[in-house]
């Protein structure tokens, strides 16, 4: 009986795995594409338009291949239906329940392989092996940007649980490219390579699309490298997400990050077999409380997007292209680090589920090494249109003593943002830097009333971009100290008076705090 039990436990598991609720799915799936970057919706004729091009070439199809998707599609729930209502009298035996199985997946089966003809072979090759996936779930850990605090350093935690899709979703990811990229897009004769992005890419956003709430309040643990104990999390929220501050003690982090400046950490996600324990990987970058701070946009200010151009090109260089960084950006931030002794953080529109190709564009590409925040695809519309500039606040906030920079392009409402966050903070925010993607997008002046010349600029060339020249003193170990005194900073004022010849140290970086 024991077994048994145990039996039905597993295949219940099985049942859930296979019977996928795809409403949801195209529900947000039409949000998305209807909606554009800062959150407002499209106008009601876009979408009528597009839903009438999605009509017209269903009925385009022969007449005979829809009869024959209807029959599949009803045999599935024939089926679908029989095994549920066995399951819910628990009147058969575990073996027979494998068998109704059994036949739901083979007329899931014939039914994608109808649809892979409808669509014209739309389905990457290589998918129709089965592989069995060691967990059905999966972490993703986000880098942040550590602070200093009383006792040690402030880690903030940014995990997320989803469920693992490598061998799933494939009617869901032909459809979504026939619809959205074909149909609403107009984007065809799409590369072999534009379809392994295609493949690479989307699935990280089903990550999203296809939750199924067994991400929920789920436990996670942390550890950072040189300890020996496992700290649990708060739970994960409804979004299968959880961000938290965690502090670790100065002598942990003068051991394990004293050379890089850079503090690393395993998140786990237990399990109850040993061999299935989920772990990610994740680092934090020390930041220390004074000096200069970047805070950049990243598409169109250092990742060509082209948004001014419209949707269909947005959606082609977001999953098809390869990822290319804006001409003489890399440059730009690789010399304000070194002349500046910067530190940087991304801040974009971005969903998070692209973070893991945006974090490798940028270490590829070049740019310091920095933490990246990504708004997410869910929320109120006030919340989406509002990413940005809470975001930014918070980095703010976080770090006071930084003199911080202000980079974004004309694309999109940059200019109107850090305009305002300058004009709420005039003393930490001390220049606002706004790249012109095109002749087309200028930048409004009228946005900038009121603020001084020399505290905005726009720009076409990244080597004309112009950073106050006194910021280039806080590179220097003896800046850091004036900066410091002059905001009141005791201990700094007590080490500036027992540091020998602080002038003849030129870069803060060779100095060991």
């Amino acid at each position: 009986e024991g077994s048994e039990a145990g039996a039905w436990e597993a295949m219940s598991q099985s049942a859930a795995e296979l019977m996928e609720d795809t409403s949801d799915f195209f529900v947000e799936t039409l949000k998305a594409a209807f909606a554009d970057r800062d959150g407002e919706e499209a106008d009601n004729e876009s979408a009528i338009t597009a839903v009438a091009a999605v009509k017209r070439s269903l009925e385009d199809l022969p007449e005979q291949t829809l009869a024959t998707l209807q029959e599949v599609a009803m045999n599935q729930s024939e089926s679908v239906s029989s095994s549920l209502d066995q399951a819910k009298s628990l009147s058969v035996k575990p073996s027979e329940f494998v068998d109704a199985l059994g036949l739901v997946g083979r007329s899931s089966s014939e039914v994608e392989d109808k649809v892979a003809d409808v669509l014209g072979g739309a389905l990457p090759n290589g998918l129709e092996a089965k592989e069995r996936i060691p967990s059905p779930y999966g972490l993703a850990v986000h880098d942040s940007a550590a602070r200093t605090a009383a006792d040690g350093w402030v880690v903030p935690i940014r995990a997320w649980i989803y469920r693992r899709n490598e061998q799933r979703h494939r009617i869901r990811m032909a459809l979504a490219r026939k619809i959205m990229m074909e149909m609403i897009h107009g984007i065809k004769n799409i590369s072999k390579e534009g379809v392994r992005r295609y493949e690479e890419r989307g699935r990280l956003i089903f990550r999203t699309l296809a939750f199924r709430g067994g991400e929920r309040n789920v436990v996670l643990s942390v550890k950072f490298d040189g300890e020996d104990e496992w700290r649990d999390l708060p739970p994960t929220n409804g979004n299968g997400r959880v961000e938290v501050d965690v502090t670790v003690p100065e002598h942990l982090v003068e051991s394990m990050a004293s050379e890089t400046g850079i503090l690393n950490f395993t998140v786990r996600l237990p399990t109850k077999s040993p061999g299935e324990e989920v772990t990610a990987r994740g680092s934090s970058l020390l930041v220390q409380p004074e000096g200069v701070m970047v805070i950049s946009d990243i598409d169109d200010t250092v990742k060509v997007t082209e948004v001014f151009l419209g949707k269909d090109v947005v959606v082609r260089n977001t999953f098809l292209e390869e990822f290319r960084p804006v001409s003489g950006m890399v440059n730009l931030y690789q010399s304000w680090w070194e002349e500046y002794g910067a530190t940087f953080a991304f801040v974009s529109n971005s969903p998070p589920e692209l973070q893991e190709p945006l974090r490798e564009f940028l270490i590829n590409s070049g740019f310091p090494l920095a933490p990246v925040f990504l708004r997410p695809l869910g929320g109120s519309k006030e919340e989406r249109a509002n990413f940005k500039q809470s975001t930014i606040s918070e980095l703010l906030r976080q770090f006071p003593r930084k003199q911080v920079v202000l980079v974004g392009d004309s694309g999109e409402r940059d200019p109107i943002v850090c305009a305002e966050l300058l004009r709420q903070h005039p003393v930490q925010v001390r220049k606002v830097l706004i790249r012109q993607v095109s002749p087309k997008s200028l930048v409004d002046e009228a946005i900038f009333d009121g603020i001084p010349a020399d505290r905005w600029q726009v720009f076409t060339d990244p080597a004309d971009a112009v950073l106050p020249d006194d910021l280039r003193d806080l590179a220097k170990w003896s800046g850091i100290l004036s900066y410091a005194k002059s905001l009141g900073s005791k201990a700094l004022q007590e080490a500036a008076s027992v540091l020998p010849d602080t002038d003849a140290v030129e870069d803060s970086r060779e100095v060991t705090a």
